[in-house]
């Protein structure tokens, strides 16, 4: 009979029978087999995936199995301020539990495998899971029939020739926002206003009926002409067709855009600035850049500048200022209270018995800049002593000093020694004075070349 099989069902001279079954199927006239994994044996196929294990994460985090996304951060936030191993009295080990909990259950895609599976499956079966729930879902939204042999062929030809695949990439658009220092402290919120162009929905970019169009005259169907520009030429788009290498007649140009396949556009981008963001941070905001036709949109790059404050200065995670004192006050101690960066009042208090000397750095802990990702940990705030010496001293205060700290000790002289004054000088002036002098010369370099070879020669006439 040329329907049933040469051989048993479950029996092959080449195959193992333990292993694999066959399955036969029936195309037009011809008969083939397919070998199929066995399940219902040891060893063999996918493993049944393990049953959940109940509500442990939920547990974690003392919050419902129906808890929404606010909440289950709400929970981990606040845990988190209690069992952090930088809080006093925190637990290291409780805050990992937690962390992980939180891991899984603040993202959609993983907290419904943990409500199927349970969070005793392992990694393999949670990445298997994941993986071809990707996979069909790509296929199925993509019209892709995945147990057919041959047909990714088909799709990627026709993909090709039609998909977004062979569209060119537009350019990013790069944005330097200047912000001050406290909104790197505190973080918050900036909305930026951004123009730019769309393609026409009405014409799909074309600019008007594509039966109607016509090669652009001007730039001969290239799309762009040559500029001059004295006596070079450059390249530059076409001014009548716009680049699109075609042209319209005036009825059938798109009403929308008028034949430009582009109409502009305002939109408000919301740039969110955490805590502790670096300077130089880049946010992007995808697909809102230019969009000329036949082209993708770009991204909006927005690059996070700096702003220079009056007293801090940032060093990484760490604030840096500097502090004027007065000689008396280093000598027996100062007190100041300064404005900080959240609108906290900072009492700062020298250290008792201590000679500030100038240049002196001291450190108030924690009180510098936060660190980006970890909520409860923050740099140093650097104080540098900046000591103000007097221009003139009394002469009853001198011998008041002299008493307390002695006289300065003497030196030696030689005889030969020239004896100098220093006096004050102006910058200003001085820097005139050496340019008058290289401007009008005395003497040409001719002059002292001959002057150098004169004296040269009546030294080594000496030397002989």
């Amino acid at each position: 009979c040329p329907d049933s099989p040469p051989f048993p069902l479950n029996s092959h001279p080449d195959r193992d029978t333990d292993s694999v079954s066959y399955r036969w199927t029936r195309f037009g006239s011809r008969l083939t087999s397919g070998i199929w994994p066995r399940t219902d044996l040891p060893g063999h196929g996918r493993a049944p995936l393990p049953m959940a294990d109940g509500t442990a994460l939920y547990t974690e985090l003392r919050v419902p199995q129906d808890a929404k996304p606010a909440q289950i951060k709400a929970a981990f936030m606040k845990l988190a301020r209690v069992h952090h191993p930088d809080r006093p009295g925190g637990n290291c080990e409780k805050f990992q539990k937690i962390r992980e909990a939180y891991e899984i259950l603040k993202d959609p895609q993983k907290k419904a495998i943990y409500d199927t599976v349970g969070r005793g499956a392992g990694s393999q079966h949670v990445q298997m899971f994941m993986r071809t729930s990707r996979t069909q879902a790509s296929a199925t939204s993509s019209g892709v029939n995945m147990f057919s042999r041959h047909s990714h062929v088909k799709f990627d030809r026709s993909v090709r020739r039609d998909g977004p695949w062979n569209k060119r990439r537009g350019r990013d658009m790069r944005h330097h926002l200047q912000i001050r220092l406290s909104e790197f402290y505190n973080g918050g919120l900036r909305k930026l206003k951004l123009n730019k162009h769309k393609v026409c929905s009405e014409c799909n970019g074309h600019g008007g009926n594509v039966r109607a169009a016509q090669p652009c005259m001007q730039c001969q169907g290239l799309g762009h002409v040559l500029i001059q520009q004295g006596l070079e030429f450059s390249r530059g788009t076409c001014p009548s067709c716009f680049g699109k290498k075609i042209r319209f007649a005036k009825n059938a140009c798109c009403s929308k855009c008028n034949g430009k396949g582009a109409l502009p556009v305002q939109k408000i981008l919301e740039v969110r600035i955490q805590k502790g963001a670096a300077v130089g941070t880049q946010i992007r905001f995808p697909k809102e850049a230019e969009q000329k036709p036949g082209e993708l949109p770009g991204d909006v790059v927005v690059v996070l500048g700096e702003r220079a404050h009056k007293f801090f200065r940032r060093d990484g995670i760490h604030l840096r200022m500097k502090k004027k004192i007065t000689l008396i006050e280093a000598l027996s101690g100062f007190e100041f209270t300064i404005r900080h960066l959240d609108n906290r009042l900072l009492h700062v208090k020298s250290e008792p018995g201590r000679v500030y000397q100038p240049g002196d750095i001291r450190a108030i802990k924690e009180e510098g800049m936060p660190v980006c990702g970890y909520p409860f940990a923050n740099g140093n705030l650097y104080i540098e002593v900046v000591v103000k010496i007097p221009t003139k001293v009394p002469e009853q205060v001198l011998q008041t000093l002299t008493k307390l700290v002695g006289r300065p000790q003497k030196l030696d002289i030689p005889s030969d020694a020239q004896e100098v004054e220093l006096t004050g000088f102006n910058a200003e002036e001085e820097k005139k004075r050496e340019a008058q002098f290289r401007k009008n010369p005395i003497c040409s370099n001719e002059d002292e070349k001959h002057v150098n070879q004169r004296d040269h020669g009546k030294s080594q006439c000496q030397t002989q």
